[in-house]
């Protein structure tokens, strides 16, 4: 379980510690009535909106519980497959998706799917039923800018030379 809080939010998440706890217990209370449990130590808390510096000087003051038990406050945090940061650009999920993608293809590639083994097209199908996918994951959440989109399609470029073998 992932929550977040912001100091001033637009809409979701909880606008203070307190309202974020009544959350929690709210939430807690739903699983009770439905028997099933929140493993506090797979979840976090992220504070959007504050400065490092502010987030450091509070980080060992605020403390969240869900059952009982405490949930720990981070800066980031995947959730989906998704990076989630309270202090990194979309750049750095850009990176992430990125390197997930080459890493999935050059996982492929002693299966064949490089040009000397297999046939182009079907290179190209696995290609664009993993690979893109992959690359492509959670791009209507976060709106790349055009630089990030440019770093995508250097990835993208990258994989279709190495199967076309340019």
């Amino acid at each position: 379980m992932l929550l977040a809080t912001r100091v001033t939010p637009p809409n979701g998440g909880s606008s203070s510690p307190v309202d974020l706890q009544n959350m929690l217990d709210v939430v807690d209370r739903y699983a009770t009535k439905w028997r099933y449990r929140f493993n506090s130590k797979k979840s976090y808390i992220l504070v959007f909106g504050e400065s490092a510096r502010t987030q450091a000087s509070l980080r060992g003051s605020r403390t969240w519980s869900i059952g009982g038990s405490p949930i720990q406050e981070s800066d980031g945090a995947k959730h989906l497959g998704i990076l989630l940061s309270v202090n990194t650009s979309t750049v750095t999920r850009t990176l992430d998706r990125s390197t997930s993608a080459c890493s999935a293809f050059y996982a492929l590639t002693p299966l064949g799917a490089r040009h000397t083994c297999l046939n182009p097209c079907t290179s190209i199908l696995l290609y664009k039923t993993l690979v893109l996918p992959i690359l492509t994951y959670s791009l209507k959440i976060w709106a790349p800018t055009a630089t990030e989109i440019q770093m995508l399609e250097r990835a993208h470029n990258k994989i279709l030379r190495t199967i076309l073998g340019i």
